[in-house]
Order: C-alpha cells, then sequence, then structure tokens
C-alpha cells in the first residue's frame, strides 16, 4: 500500500507505521473546470520540478483545490473580491488570484516532493510520482467499497475525493519517514523531538533545492 517497500531490518517499524496510518484513514467554492488564469488548458507533463524530480500538472491541481477556499478568503479580506465567474482572472494589485493559487499549490507541491524524496531515501517509499498517489486512492477506495457492500464498518467516507485523501497520504508518507531515520539514528530523541528535527530537516533541503517552472 502506498508503495511502501518491502524491505526489512531497521526500516520495518516505519512500514509498520505507515500501514497503522493507513488503517487509521478506514477507522465549494467553483469548480475544478474553470480555465484558471495564466495555467495550462491540460493536466499531463510536469509543471515543475524539485531537485531534477517533477512534478506533474495535475499534482499541482490537485493542490490548487486544496488551496481554493483559502486564496478566495485573502481576497476576499483584503480587496472585498467577490468570487463570480471572472474571480480567478480579475486583476488585483500585482496580480490575479488565479496567479496567486498557483504559487501557493507550487510552494507547498514542492515541500510534499521534497518529503517525498526523504521518504524514499529512507527507505520507506518506492514510487514518489503522482499515479502512485492515484493508485493508492484507487486501492484504498475499492477497499472501502467492498466492505460496505459487505455491512463491515466504515470510518470516514466510503469515497475519498484526491484532495481529503492527500492529506491522509502524506500523512502516512511522514510519520514511516520519521520512524524510519529515527531507527536509522539519523534522527534522534523522543517521537515529538524528532518530529522538530524531521521539520528542519525538511526545511534545510527546501532552502537547498533547486526549483524550476515548466509551463
Amino acid at each position: 500500500m502506498w508503495g511502501i517497500s518491502k524491505q526489512t531490518g531497521k526500516i520495518a517499524r516505519g512500514r509498520r507505521w505507515a500501514a497503522i496510518v493507513l488503517a487509521a484513514v478506514a477507522a465549494g467554492l467553483l469548480a475544478m473546470s474553470i480555465a484558471w488564469a495564466q495555467s495550462p488548458t491540460g493536466t499531463s507533463g510536469a509543471a515543475l520540478t524539485v531537485d531534477g524530480e517533477e512534478i506533474a500538472e495535475a499534482e499541482l491541481r490537485l493542490h490548487m483545490e486544496r488551496n481554493r477556499a483559502l486564496v478566495a478568503e485573502e481576497y476576499r479580506r483584503q480587496f472585498g473580491a467577490e468570487t463570480d465567474g471572472d474571480f480567478w482572472t480579475r486583476r488585483y494589485g500585482d496580480g490575479t488570484p488565479g496567479e496567486r493559487l498557483r504559487a501557493v499549490a507550487g510552494e507547498q507541491a514542492v515541500r510534499a516532493k521534497v518529503e517525498q524524496m526523504i521518504a524514499r531515501e529512507a527507505g520507506v517509499l518506492n514510487d514518489i510520482g503522482y499515479d502512485a498517489f492515484r493508485r493508492a486512492l484507487e486501492t484504498e477506495n475499492e477497499r472501502r467499497a467492498e466492505a460496505s457492500a459487505s455491512k463491515q464498518v466504515v470510518y470516514g467516507p466510503i469515497r475519498f475525493e484526491p484532495n481529503v485523501f492527500y492529506g491522509y497520504y502524506m500523512s502516512g508518507i511522514r510519520n514511516a519517514a520519521i520512524r524510519a531515520l529515527l531507527d536509522s539514528g539519523e534522527l534522534r530523541g523522543t517521537e515529538n523531538e524528532a518530529r522538530g528535527e524531521y521539520e528542519a530537516m525538511v526545511e534545510r533541503r527546501l532552502e537547498a533545492a533547486h526549483i524550476e517552472w515548466k509551463r
């Protein structure tokens, strides 16, 4: 599940932690069809790269979906903007809400990709591509549908939407990476202390990262 590797040894507890998180998963303003300003019309191909790792356009748009309400509220507070049909392409100050949304989504997509890269290096994640996330989502939704059909208790929704499932997906990756890094000695202290070290590790990687927008 989630592309977690079958390696043994020090990372075993990291894998088990990810499995526990996945088990715990079991326990609008505007439609996405809006044409965002200054954003490509297609959803295929790479939108940007971080240290050579591609972030797919579809992956970026997932982060846009997760941040639409936040950006809309930002413009409502700052400019009194109304979220009508022209909202995302209307210029306020130095740019449009669509441009701002794409930039915010890009920052979050880069952070997530860096965390996935760390998890891969820690040995708890094999595939950090967007397709791996889609497969994990499909697998989880199939499992939930089967459980519901057989009258088993299903905690949470019967079917996850991608933007909702993404938070659970990244939480599992993060927890597994922290546990594996603790086991390997790269992180030290209690789990809470290790989380602080982990966040500092992510920040260092982001500061040194080479980021390139492709479209």
